[in-house]
């Protein structure tokens, strides 16, 4: 699960888009994405 930015007006969120994202950010989401997903596979079977 991954956070976003967003703006809030009158009660309405909005996920702020075409951030850039640099290339260590980047790597930084790949390898928490590859946690995620190992962890995910590995309670698979408890589901």
């Amino acid at each position: 699960m991954f956070g976003f930015p967003v703006t809030c007006a009158d009660g309405e969120y909005k996920i702020v888009e075409d951030l850039p994202v640099d290339a260590f950010s980047q790597e930084c989401i790949n390898k928490t994405l590859k946690e995620l997903q190992d962890e995910q596979a590995g309670v698979a079977h408890m589901l």
